[in-house]
């Protein structure tokens, strides 16, 4: 018996085997894996990132927050204004003499 293809396998990151699921000449299938490769480097790449993620996260619900509040206070501010406006107006407007 003899194979229908011979090919070289080659790692795409680096890392050690942890596992070997097939042996030289046993018969394999198509899609099976046939070792595990740790990649700690790797893993701690994949760590940091999702901390960055979880930190940017973080940091939007508190511009979120703070924008709210801003809305809020100009919301206030422009009350503030209107009234004071109209009770301006009420004091200096068209006089009768």
């Amino acid at each position: 018996m003899q194979a229908f293809y011979a090919t070289d396998l080659f790692a795409k990151e680096s890392g050690y085997v942890s596992q070997i699921h097939a042996d030289i000449g046993d018969p394999v299938k198509k899609n099976q894996v046939l070792a595990v490769i740790e990649t700690p480097e790797l893993q701690q790449q994949l760590l940091r990132s999702r901390a960055a993620v979880q930190q940017a996260a973080a940091a939007l619900d508190v511009a979120k927050r703070r924008l709210t509040g801003l809305q809020a206070d100009r919301a206030l501010q422009q009350a503030t204004l209107k009234r004071t406006e109209q009770l301006f107006a009420g004091r200096h407007g068209p006089t009768t003499r």
